[in-house]
């Protein structure tokens, strides 16, 4: 009787909510409709719902969490606590990314302080972690579509081995500098490309690897190389998955011809492919 009050997917949410949590008053204390139902609608609980095996019952620290909705997706999943992290965050503003439309920005109904009052289990920090205390440790890092614009890569996977309990994991989802939309300006999708703009002709169909960096891609882009990528995650963690999924939008692809690769020189067919790199590892002893 209490379910038929929500929507298909809320019903899930509340499932998935308790299963995870259990019926406990914790549980029920922070079942919040209005703010799953946000999250939900922007697609805010796919990520922490694909983690769920990994971080139920654990204290996460979210690296570039943006602008909030994402902890209480994390919660419905079950962790023990949620810290995000994000020298944009702002505490006050309810403004988010719509994921259904890339570049846009709307009001999702919920700030960062207002989200951490209705769940006592999840912090929020403006800033990064390497500014937490010292003795401030987690059981599992996640970032998400975060890795490519850590400008020090390097120090931050070496600061977050540090700030896991033995056996702490890091998960991450990589967006490829080298695939079709990697440098992250328009067009962003395919559908969006305008033929003759001058300003699309700089990015599109993968010239964004042909010129020198420049505006963003030299400023928030590090251009990290899928190989160096998997390196470095290997000299901290050991890889317990690594996977490489190519482009996805229709169409793109096709777009890869042998000619398209030969004008690439130092990229190869596979590298300008993927789009997405999901990773899961354990810290070294």
């Amino acid at each position: 009787k209490y379910l038929r009050n929500y929507t298909v997917h809320t019903r899930r949410c509340v499932m998935a909510h308790f299963y995870y949590n259990g019926i406990t008053p914790r549980a029920l204390l922070t079942w919040h409709p209005k703010a799953v139902g946000a999250a939900l609608r922007f697609k805010y609980m796919a990520w922490p719902r694909r983690l769920a095996h990994w971080i139920r019952k654990k204290d996460v620290l979210d690296v570039g969490c943006g602008m909030g909705l994402s902890g209480v997706g994390f919660v419905t999943a079950g962790v023990r606590s949620y810290t995000g992290c994000d020298p944009m965050l702002a505490f006050d503003s309810d403004v988010i990314k719509n994921p259904a439309v890339p570049g846009e920005r709307v009001p999702c109904g919920f700030t960062p302080r207002e989200i951490m009052r209705l769940y006592p289990q999840i912090r929020y920090f403006q800033g990064t972690f390497e500014e937490f205390e010292p003795g401030r440790l987690f059981d599992v890092a996640v970032l998400h579509n975060t890795t490519e614009h850590l400008m020090n890569i390097r120090e931050v996977f070496a600061g977050l081995a540090k700030r896991l309990r033995r056996g702490g994991r890091i998960i991450f989802n990589h967006h490829n500098f080298a695939c079709w939309n990697g440098h992250h300006m328009e067009p962003k999708t395919l559908a969006r490309l305008r033929p003759g703009d001058p300003e699309h002709a700089k990015h599109a169909d993968w010239e964004h690897l042909r010129r020198p960096p420049e505006g963003y891609a030299a400023t928030k882009l590090n251009r990290i190389r899928l190989d160096d990528l998997k390196a470095l995650t290997g000299s901290l963690f050991d890889i317990e998955s690594w996977h490489e999924r190519e482009s996805h939008e229709p169409g793109v692809l096709e777009r890869l011809t042998d000619g398209m690769v030969l004008a690439t020189p130092g990229y190869d067919r596979r590298e300008m492919s993927v789009q997405h790199v999901f990773c899961s590892a354990v810290v070294k002893p």
